[in-house]
């Protein structure tokens, strides 16, 4: 390669490069949000029983919280329900009464609390139990989720910090409707000639 054409090929890279950093360097950064960790994270039922989640909120960027405001919705579900963990009680000098139905999601709670001091960097949060009755099979989701309700953070002094996670129920089929359907397939079989 003579060095006219290695001096042009040169510069094409080099100029990529530069344009490459530009734009990464020009680009919003993203912001990392703290985690709600729902578990299990897949809950398997028969439609009418209910379906139970242990939440843990945990921040990602700040060093610890002592405020937390927090919406857990679901649409699709028939109904929820939640109870704060003796740990969420323990560490919050005020913790907040549940709120249902605030209006995010077709069924929700708004909870959470505040205290002078940090209570740390995870904390379990409480336990939500999902109303199954009517569903059909197939999964639904209960979540938390800043982006959507524009509310949902954990802070410490005047920095806060997003929050988001997600469960799944999946409603099932009742055992014996499985077994009826084993049933049928086999007497279809040995009908056949």
């Amino acid at each position: 390669m003579n060095h006219e054409v290695w001096s042009t090929e040169r510069g094409k890279m080099m100029r990529s490069w530069w344009i490459g950093a530009l734009v990464t360097l020009s680009a919003p950064a993203v912001a990392l949000a703290g985690t709600a960790t729902f578990a299990p994270d897949l809950v398997e039922v028969v439609a009418g029983q209910p379906a139970q989640f242990d939440v843990t909120v945990s921040v990602e960027t700040l060093d610890e919280f002592n405020v937390a405001d927090i919406i857990i919705g679901a649409n699709a579900v028939t109904d929820l329900t939640f109870e704060y963990s003796a740990e969420w009680q323990a560490a919050f000098a005020n913790v907040t009464a549940p709120v249902y139905d605030v209006g995010f999601y077709t069924h929700d709670v708004f909870v959470g609390g505040n205290n002078p001091t940090a209570v740390g960097t995870s904390l379990m949060l409480g336990t939500v139990t999902i109303d199954t009755t009517g569903l059909t099979e197939g999964d639904y989701t209960v979540e938390i989720n800043s982006s959507f309700d524009g509310t949902t953070a954990l802070g410490r002094d005047d920095e806060t910090e997003d929050l988001v996670g997600i469960g799944t129920v999946r409603i099932v089929p009742e055992p014996g409707s499985l077994m009826l359907l084993g049933l049928v397939g086999t007497i279809l079989l040995r009908r056949r000639p």
